[in-house]
């Protein structure tokens, strides 16, 4: 009897779990979007590290896991450009935790006039996916859209852990991430810096219940800029009911009230272990509910995040500076890039390869005087600069020009970038 009973559990479960599999990016599919059409509920699509030009892209209500590949330091080495022709990614097929998004970079994103709600980075309508060791980065909402890393709408659910929101922009609520009507998000170990928008710099809650635990806030606006005094440097809270735990709130900024939250009158925000210094004009404006364990400071002590002994304020290397060099757009300093191997810099100029063409040595007639393609002419220069050193020619910069470099540029042959 128990033998029949075990073989009917597992008849019953086969078919969810039997026919899962892997499909790749590009390696089985040249899209992000083909492998998602292909796949079947319990799938995982793997793209591999690289920059993917594709937006709008949606599950389709799929229970899959969609993922790309990390770096070294486990940073997401795969990233999707959307290139401003709408959000990066969309869910607005009843999605649910089951659909998780993990080790992407989803960065230039603007629904704008794309007929999309808002979420430059994703867009969430009546979903409730999962995103992990995400980083939303340089998204955009404009045309009266929300949240410019990514908008939450409708009796929506995400879940965010361990994911970056960097130098996101809305014309309107949530810079970073804005979440209204009826939805409820959940934040644990986030980061957002650098973001800016009319009502709540980093985040926007409106008629929503949100939760956040061990999350920074640096350096994120409400700059007023099209919409006049602008509330909420970090969170700006409209009849929403928020639980902050164990965060941390430094240096953001309002032209209007709450440097880094602002509550309406019917608003609740429950406080508690968290750590605010520098928010201007003040650390919060409006009710909000003591949970005990926080500190307030007038001056910020020196954050040093990845324990170099440098200030993250002034480290090119950290995260958590949106000043830093960030040419391949990955949310990752190009210095960090360069250092850890993720990007290559054979000229040592500090510049990551992929952000310049280094195989395009003359226009053919000038020595040194790139013309944006890499051909016959590059080929001729190099020849004739053979075996010179502190040559334009060395272009791994070893100290000699050699087969080693004509390798090089023949591996970039064609037009640059």
């Amino acid at each position: 009897m128990q033998k029949s009973l075990t073989s009917l559990i597992i008849t019953i479960l086969m078919p969810s779990f039997a026919f899962a599999a892997t499909l790749h990016v590009p390696g089985d599919y040249h899209t992000i979007q083909e492998a998602i059409n292909a796949s079947v509920n319990g799938d995982t699509i793997v793209i591999a590290a690289g920059t993917y030009y594709e937006h709008s892209i949606n599950p389709g209500g799929k229970a899959i896991q969609i993922s790309g590949e990390v770096d070294a330091n486990g940073m997401p080495a795969t990233a999707i450009d959307a290139q401003g022709q709408g959000s990066v990614v969309r869910c607005t097929n009843n999605e649910t935790s089951n659909t998780m998004i993990s080790d992407l970079v989803l960065s230039h994103g603007n629904p704008g006039q794309f007929g999309g709600f808002g979420g430059g980075g994703a867009e969430m309508f009546g979903a409730s996916p999962t995103f992990k060791n995400c980083t939303f980065a340089y998204n955009e909402a404009t045309q009266g859209n929300e949240g410019g890393g990514a908008f939450c709408f409708n009796a929506s659910n995400p879940r965010f852990e361990n994911c970056r929101f960097i130098e996101n922009h809305s014309d309107g609520f949530g810079g970073g991430l804005s979440c209204s009507y009826y939805s409820t998000a959940t934040l644990i170990d986030c980061v957002f810096t650098g973001n800016s928008g009319c009502y709540g710099g980093a985040v926007a809650v409106y008629e929503c219940d949100m939760t956040i635990i061990g999350c920074k806030f640096v350096q994120n606006s409400s700059d007023g800029y099209f919409c006049g005094s602008s509330d909420g440097g970090a969170i700006y809270n409209y009849e929403g009911n928020i639980s902050i735990s164990d965060c941390e709130f430094r240096e953001n900024s309002a032209s209007g009230q709450g440097g880094a939250i602002y509550g309406n009158p019917v608003a609740s925000s429950s406080i508690s272990g968290s750590f605010f210094c520098e928010n201007e004009p003040a650390d919060i404006f409006g009710p909000w509910t003591n949970g005990g364990g926080n500190d307030f400071n007038p001056i910020c002590p020196i954050m040093d995040s990845d324990d170099d002994g440098v200030d993250d304020a002034v480290d090119n290397c950290e995260l958590f500076n949106p000043e830093q060099l960030d040419c391949n757009t990955n949310g990752i300093g190009d210095v960090c890039d360069i250092e850890d191997g993720t990007s290559q810099d054979l000229d040592g100029n500090g510049i990551p390869d992929e952000c310049e063409c280094i195989t395009d040595i003359t226009d053919g007639t000038t020595p040194g005087n790139p013309d944006g393609l890499t051909d016959v002419n590059d080929v001729l220069a190099l020849i004739g600069q053979w075996d010179e050193t502190e040559s334009f020619a060395d272009i791994n910069n070893d100290g000699i020009v050699n087969v080693n470099d004509m390798l090089i540029l023949l591996d970039g042959w064609g037009d640059c970038l």
